[in-house]
């Protein structure tokens, strides 16, 4: 997934309010800071990508329940 497709999704899950985003085995190496403000999130699926790091924004996800980022390089 390149970095225009995922900020159009997270885009759409702020302007929706999603509470679940499955972004699994989309070859993602980074996430944006931008993710931190979809306070709405409950659940996050990041698993099976190549991420090194996660971005301190995360701890914004004050409502997050469930975060997967297994099988990364974390």
């Amino acid at each position: 997934m390149i970095q225009e497709e995922l900020a159009a999704v997270i885009e759409k899950a702020k302007k929706d309010r999603s509470t679940t985003i499955k972004l699994s085995d989309v070859n993602l190496t980074e996430l944006p800071d931008n993710i931190g403000e979809l306070i709405d999130l409950t659940s996050l699926d990041i698993s099976r990508n190549k991420l090194t790091s996660l971005p301190e924004s995360l701890f914004n996800l004050i409502n997050l329940k469930e975060l997967n980022f297994s099988e990364n390089g974390i």
